[in-house]
């Protein structure tokens, strides 16, 4: 009986390589010791220490950015997106991508390690619960909020283990908001309430005498001293911060004030004036009286122009007592005519284009007669 041999030629071998699928459960509190880390993005102005813009930044160009143009990159690095959806381009199944691009937006990078994932997340296997929301995949890349009507959340990088919350709504989602509590303690030290008591009285004289009388009562109230303690307290790390702050707050002050005016009333002082022009002059222009009340810097026309001899009332001044009276002799024709006063001859010297002033007017009403070149024959 002869010996067989049976051989094995390696063409007679099959290799195939076998894929485990396997799940695992991560809690929030120890998911960085496995490797898994979360980081906030925002939309901020270049800093060279800001690792949010940076992040930020990273996030766009890599994964985003040909969504947000239109088209794909021509320079720089992209994620090439071919495999990410295994729907039909233009699907309501396909890879959905939106980027918050205005200033100050924020995201949420969640990076799983390798170690963690092996070669990809399995599709339809992503699951992070919270008591108000519950994320999952839709296995084309696109997370959403299944106890919120599966609204878009962000997006999950199968083979790259990143996942990333771009809805502004849920910018909180991974990375819990800062609770902060605060407690204040007011302190309030009270202090009799100053009051002062002020009366002044002013007595103005001359022919209007007025005396004003007032009493002013101030009440000042005691400063408030307030203490405020506020401790903050981060649920990302054990932090608390306690900060004192002691405010003292001036009250408003409160014054009453009673005024008492006495007036006594200024009254009016007539002037009446009467004038001629000279019989014996060769001309008669046409002359008007003008007076002022303020030292000559305004003039006002009063009565009719005239040209005769007679002499006749021509104007009427009305000014107030104490006021400073000046009377001058309008000329039309410019003609240097020179008058003074026939009857007081101290109190109006002869003028021109000067004016007589009476000053501190009592009141009395009194009558002025006027004459030209002199000639104070008669009333005039």
């Amino acid at each position: 009986m002869g010996l067989s041999k049976n051989t094995l030629d390696r063409s007679d071998i099959s290799t195939y390589p076998i894929k485990l699928k396997y799940s695992a459960t991560y809690y929030s509190s120890s998911a960085y010791d496995y490797g898994i880390t979360l980081n906030r993005g925002v939309n901020t102005s270049f800093d060279s220490s800001s690792i949010q813009f940076l992040n930020y930044a990273l996030v766009r160009q890599l994964y985003y950015q040909e969504y947000i143009t239109g088209s794909l990159l021509n320079s720089a690095s992209y994620w090439d997106p071919s495999l990410q959806s295994t729907a039909a381009t233009g699907t309501s199944d396909n890879d959905y991508r939106y980027f918050p691009i205005d200033p100050g937006s924020e995201i949420t990078v969640m990076a799983i390690p390798r170690t963690v994932f092996g070669e990809n997340i399995g599709r339809k296997s992503l699951v992070i619960e919270a008591s108000n929301y519950r994320l999952i995949d839709d296995g084309n890349g696109n997370i959403l909020d299944s106890n919120n009507g599966n609204v878009h959340v962000g997006n999950i990088l199968y083979s790259q283990g990143i996942i990333v919350i771009t809805n502004l709504s849920y910018k909180y989602t991974l990375i819990d908001e800062i609770i902060t509590t605060t407690s204040t303690t007011t302190t309030t030290t009270t202090v009799a309430p100053t009051t002062s008591t002020t009366t002044t009285t002013t007595t103005s004289g001359g022919p209007s005498t007025t005396t004003t009388s007032t009493t002013s009562t101030t009440t000042t109230e005691p400063p408030t001293t307030t203490t405020t303690t506020t401790s903050t307290t981060s649920t990302t790390s054990t932090t608390t911060t306690s900060t004192t702050t002691t405010t003292t707050t001036e009250p408003p002050t409160t014054t009453t004030t009673s005024t008492t005016t006495t007036t006594t009333t200024i009254g009016d002082v007539n002037i009446t004036l009467y004038a001629r022009q000279d019989p014996a002059a060769s001309t008669f222009p046409s002359v008007q009286f003008a007076y002022s009340t303020d030292g000559g810097s305004s003039w006002t026309n009063v009565g009719s122009s005239f040209t005769d001899t007679t002499c006749s009332q021509r104007a009427v001044v009305t000014v107030q007592q104490g006021s400073s009276l000046s009377i001058k002799i309008s000329d039309a024709g410019n003609v240097n005519n020179t008058w003074q006063s026939a009857r007081d001859t101290s109190t109006c010297p002869s003028f021109t284009s000067t004016a007589c002033t009476w000053s501190a007017l009592t009141n009395i009403n009194r009558t002025y007669y006027f004459t030209m070149n002199g000639d104070n024959q008669g009333v005039c």
